[in-house]
């Protein structure tokens, strides 16, 4: 089932980097749409408030204005709106202050009517001051008593500002212009002004006029155009873009609800979701069926390794899949392999043990602290122990201490690396109290690395020394008795040979007495010049002289 799900997967995977590639660019189109909407809605707004501007600029160089004639102005100012704004004449008002401020003419209010100071009289002084027309953020009208927007104009008369003309513009003119950019109906458009207050909206324009613009916003508005994403003044999460005016500075953003740009990629990813899981699911289907055709040999296989670990013969039935065949078929052939290399193993092992216990001399293995791993038959009977006495024991348990000593250096050595072999004499104590001699040969083996694992130690049987011991004894005695013996000869020839006696008679005499000597020789040869008859022999011999 894994198998079958990994073969889905990878294509999966790669369907969903597919799927992010696509609403990453589904996203990047969004933008660069939002972007290209603000950049088109601010041309709009800025060409109608270059337009207000210019009739703004066309009223102030009026005669009736310059002459003082305020009435006649004011039917001029209104006939100009009429035919410049056929069907929005409410959304404009054309307003006429003296340099301090006071209203002399407003097309809102009919000729004649109590005129008010005029609001915002800094702006007034700013266009006195430098002689420039100004577009006004967002302020509410002293006539009107609600938000509104105006292009102030200086009237110059003689390079001197007389007056203050002001072309009043309603916030639902801007919004007018949002809506005529036909925008989807999910999308929202908005103005702000340079105080960071909303002048229109294509949406709840006249819930947001007026109100500040999110925080967050403005502190990633920072250049003239950009990519924002975050909360609008609806909390709606939005992508959008936004585009600043060089004419007014005002800035428009165009927003885009984030779950419209998402909902690509959550349909594509359902879509995926779906898909997939149905291929999983159809790969499962087919991985059950087909593992079942494979688990079967497979399990048999495993039957077959489990026989061929217990030693039984392995046999190859045909399962249907070639490669299991093929690997019951070598388990087999390694069977019988097995069967044939284990009997010769075993005979080698028996005639190994046969000749190792068979062996005349004491052979052990002892490990690096130098306790027995194993011992033939002859080792035991050498200190009269059982092979389940000396195994774990140290090989130094009935040695003499002070023939221990060197033993035990040498051995130190030989684990040590210094020494291969080593051959030394051993006094030992048997398990009956008595005592003997052992001649040992230490050899080491190591393994490829040359690392100790193990020595073998062969001991001599006692009876090699003793014979030593009695041939020194017996060529001892031998060399005493020839020297006893030519001493006994010499004396017969000197008690033989008298001036007295015929040599006739001392020839026979001597020759007697040799084979009385002869005798005596072959009693001692009888008796293995050992015992009492060997002393008093000697004596005998050793007395004459």
């Amino acid at each position: 089932m894994a198998f079958g799900a990994a073969l889905v997967l990878p294509g999966l995977v790669f369907a969903a980097i597919l799927l992010w590639r696509y609403a990453d660019a589904e996203r990047h189109h969004y933008e660069e749409e939002a972007l290209g909407t603000a950049q088109r809605i601010m041309a709009a707004v800025d060409r109608e408030l270059v337009g207000i501007q210019s009739a703004a600029q066309a009223l102030a160089t009026s005669s009736s204005l310059l002459e003082g004639n305020f009435e006649a102005f004011q039917s001029q100012a209104e006939m100009t709106l009429r035919s410049w704004a056929r069907q929005g004449t409410d959304n404009y008002a054309v307003v006429v202050r003296d340099t301090m401020g006071q209203q002399v003419a407003n097309t809102r209010l009919p000729w004649g009517s109590s005129l008010p100071k005029g609001a915002n009289l800094p702006i007034d002084q700013q266009v006195i001051a430098t002689k420039q027309p100004v577009i006004q953020d967002l302020f509410t009208g002293a006539t009107a008593g609600r938000p509104i927007i105006s292009i102030r104009v200086p009237v110059l008369k003689d390079g001197t500002v007389t007056h203050v003309l002001s072309m009043a513009v309603e916030p639902r003119r801007i919004a007018e212009i949002l809506l005529a950019q036909n925008l989807p109906a999910s999308w929202v458009a908005t103005v702000i002004d340079r105080a960071d207050r909303v002048v229109a909206r294509s949406r709840q324009h006249e819930t947001f006029v007026g109100k500040a613009a999110p925080d967050e916003f403005l502190k990633a508005s920072r250049e003239a155009d950009g990519i924002w994403e975050g909360r609008n003044l609806e909390g709606t999460e939005v992508l959008g873009a936004y585009a600043r005016s060089g004419a007014s500075g005002w800035t428009t953003f165009v927003g885009v609800p984030a779950e419209i740009v998402q909902a690509p990629l959550r349909r594509s990813l359902w879509t995926l979701f779906g898909l997939g899981t149905g291929l999983i699911g159809l790969s499962l289907l087919l991985a059950r069926s087909f593992g079942r055709r494979i688990a079967v040999p497979v399990r048999g296989l495993a039957d077959q390794a489990q026989r061929l670990g217990r030693g039984e013969p392995v046999v190859s039935p045909p399962s249907g899949l070639a490669e299991v065949d093929q690997v019951t078929g070598a388990l087999a052939s390694a069977s019988t392999e097995l069967h044939v290399r284990e009997a010769a193993l075993r005979a080698s092992e028996a005639r190994l043990w046969a000749t190792q216990n068979n062996a005349a001399v004491g052979i052990a293995e002892v490990d690096r602290d130098g306790r027995f791993m194993s011992v033939n038959e002859a080792r035991c009977k050498l200190t009269g122990h059982t092979r389940e006495e000396l195994i774990g024991q140290h090989f130094g348990h009935v040695t003499d201490p002070e023939i221990l000593v060197h033993d035990l250096a040498l051995f130190a050595q030989q684990v040590a690396g210094g020494l291969d072999a080593y051959t030394t004499d051993s006094e030992f104590r048997r398990k009956d109290g008595s005592s003997g001699w052992a001649r040992v040969t230490s050899t080491a083996v190591r393994d490829a690395g040359g690392t100790f694992l193990y020595a073998v130690r062969v001991e001599d049987i006692t009876e090699r020394r003793q014979a030593d011991r009695r041939q020194k004894l017996l060529i001892d005695e031998l060399n005493h008795r020839v020297k006893n013996t030519l001493a006994t000869v010499q004396s017969l020839a000197w008690q033989t040979a008298r001036p007295d006696v015929p040599p006739q008679v001392a020839q026979e005499r001597f020759q007697e007495r040799l084979l009385a000597l002869s005798r005596t020789h072959n009693l001692l040869n009888e008796t293995h010049w050992e015992g009492p008859l060997s002393g008093r022999s000697s004596r005998r011999c050793s007395g004459p002289t």
